[in-house]
C-alpha cells in the first residue's frame, strides 16, 4: 500500500548524513532546502557560472560534502569529477583538466583569475562560505546572526 507524503516536497527527506557524537554516528536527515541552504552560499560565493566543471577531493558522506560539493555542481550544471585524496599524481592530471573551473581541495597558492573562498564548517549545524579579497587574505566573517547571503541586499554584515 502507497502512503502520500504530505507538504511540501522540498521538505521531504532528501538525504542521510551523520555525525559522531558520545555513542558513535548518529544519523541526521536533510531535506532538500537544508541541502540547498547549505550549498547556495558556497556556489554564489564562487562565482562559478553555467555548466562549470568541478573538481573535489572532499568526501560526499557528511553535509559540508553534499554543501560544498554536490549542491554547487547541481546548480551550475556542469562536469562533476570526485576524487579520493591519496594519489597526488591522479589529482594533478585532472585537476590540469578542469579549465575555468571550481576546484574545491586544501588550501593552496593559486595563479590566474581564481576565487579562493574559505568556507566554515560547524559540524552538520551549518556553514558560512565568504570569498577572499584582492590581497589574498581571508574576509572577516561578521559576528552574531547572518540572515543570508552576506553580499546579498538586506544581509547581516
Amino acid at each position: 500500500m502507497s502512503v502520500p507524503r504530505l507538504g511540501p516536497a522540498a521538505a521531504h527527506v532528501a538525504a542521510i548524513t551523520f555525525s559522531p557524537d558520545a555513542s558513535g554516528l548518529a544519523p541526521i536527515t536533510r531535506s532538500h532546502v537544508e541541502l540547498v541552504a547549505g550549498g547556495l552560499e558556497t556556489f554564489l560565493e564562487t562565482g562559478a557560472g553555467t555548466d562549470t566543471p568541478t573538481l573535489s577531493t572532499i568526501p560526499i558522506g557528511s553535509f559540508a560534502g553534499i554543501a560544498l560539493t554536490v549542491i554547487p555542481w547541481l546548480l551550475c550544471g556542469g562536469v562533476l569529477r570526485l576524487h579520493h585524496s591519496f594519489d597526488p599524481h591522479a589529482y594533478d592530471a585532472q585537476y590540469r583538466a578542469v579549465t575555468e573551473g571550481t576546484v574545491v581541495s586544501g588550501a593552496k597558492a593559486w595563479e590566474g583569475p581564481s576565487h579562493l573562498v574559505d568556507v566554515t564548517s560547524f559540524g552538520e549545524t551549518g556553514l558560512i562560505a565568504v570569498r577572499r579579497g584582492r590581497g589574498g587574505l581571508p574576509a572577516p566573517i561578521p559576528l552574531g546572526p547572518i540572515s543570508s547571503i552576506h553580499r546579498a541586499p538586506g544581509a547581516c554584515h
